[in-house]
């Protein structure tokens, strides 16, 4: 458990860098034919087509420091015993955080395939 936490722990700040550089622009179009996308379970057409929209709603609900206290908060609660905080909705939290990592592995997914193409020339 603490390990899954981690890792959507640490998607945050990352992520909201990734949408500083988006801002700076240069990023290749996306494939919406790819059969990975499938695996998106969250994210709508819009979404894929510009997935820092996902970025932008998600820091638009509420800024990394927030977040961070908040999944630190889940974090407790799960590991709670006793209902310790039942004003927690963690629904929406979950929502947010899964479309913000699925956005982030179709960007990741967009930089491997513009590297392949100029690795691909270099080896030739």
């Amino acid at each position: 458990l603490m390990t899954r936490f981690q890792v959507i722990n640490s998607i945050v700040l990352p992520a909201a860098t990734l949408l500083e550089q988006h801002k700076a622009g240069g990023e290749p179009p996306p494939n919406l034919n790819d059969p990975l996308s499938s695996k998106l379970r969250l994210l709508s057409r819009r979404d894929r087509v510009d997935p820092y929209r996902v970025f932008r709603r998600f820091f638009k609900h509420q800024p990394p420091g927030l977040w961070k206290q908040d999944l630190n908060r889940a974090l407790g609660y799960a590991l709670s015993r006793a209902a310790v905080d039942d004003t927690m909705n963690l629904l929406p939290v979950y929502w947010h955080v899964t479309q913000l990592m699925e956005a982030a592995w179709v960007v990741q997914e967009r930089a491997k395939a513009a590297v392949r193409p100029a690795a691909a020339l270099q080896s030739a």
